[in-house]
């Protein structure tokens, strides 16, 4: 009685400690997978913030909230200590920049647990994705969109959104890189245009994700 006891205050310690609002972590603009985001947006020809080296380190912190393999990037995590210099101007840059990580992708990402390499190849696009959100304007397009739910219809226009499709073309470039560069390589050398790359590599990562659903086509 008293070990189950102990396991249920060190469940709820750790759940709790997931929750707390402090960076686990921090990642510089030097860091790998950063460099490899940056790398992978200047091929696909996708603008970046110009003044990114002024930025402070991207915090990360966990939120036991999230479910699976889920993040998220946040400008301003806590808005009495966020502060964005020239939001919305090429020189803008970041004092609190932070991304957000269920427990499971961070554990996953940081090699705290033994996994398979495509579940960590899994991690570390999805992190991808959320960091060419913090390389992108400092300024939300007022026209962002929400899909109402997971119809063809709804992801075809979340994914075609401009902040979108820059932040999943970039994820799935960093995948397919490290899963199938046969398959990347014939698309950059025989799609040609940079749009059409762009989209083809959202719809055909989409697609062979979530067979279930049915296909989308990005024009």
């Amino acid at each position: 009685m008293r070990n189950m006891l102990l396991c249920i205050f060190l469940f709820s310690f750790l759940e709790s400690t997931a929750q707390m609002a402090y960076p686990i972590r921090k990642l510089s603009i030097d860091s790998p997978i950063l460099k490899s985001v940056l790398r992978i947006a200047d091929s696909l020809g996708l603008s970046k913030r110009d003044n990114l080296r002024k930025d402070s380190a991207i915090e990360i912190y966990v939120d036991s909230d999230l479910q699976m393999f889920s993040g998220k990037y946040l400008m301003s995590y806590y808005k009495k200590s966020g502060e964005i210099i020239g939001e919305g101007t090429d020189s803008a840059y970041l004092t609190t920049p932070h991304i957000v990580l269920s427990p499971l992708l961070y554990s996953v990402f940081y090699h705290q647990i033994d996994t398979a390499a495509n579940i960590v190849v899994k991690s570390e696009s999805i992190i991808v994705h959320e960091l060419a959100h913090y390389i992108q304007s400092t300024k939300v397009n007022d026209d962002y969109y929400y899909p109402k739910n997971l119809s063809k219809e709804e992801m075809q226009k979340y994914l075609g959104h401009e902040d979108e499709l820059y932040a999943s073309a970039i994820e799935a470039y960093y995948f397919y890189e490290k899963t199938n560069k046969q398959f990347l390589d014939g698309l950059l050398k025989s799609s040609g245009i940079k749009s059409r790359i762009i989209k083809l590599l959202v719809t055909t990562k989409y697609n062979e994700s979530y067979p279930w659903r049915e296909p989308i086509s990005l024009k």
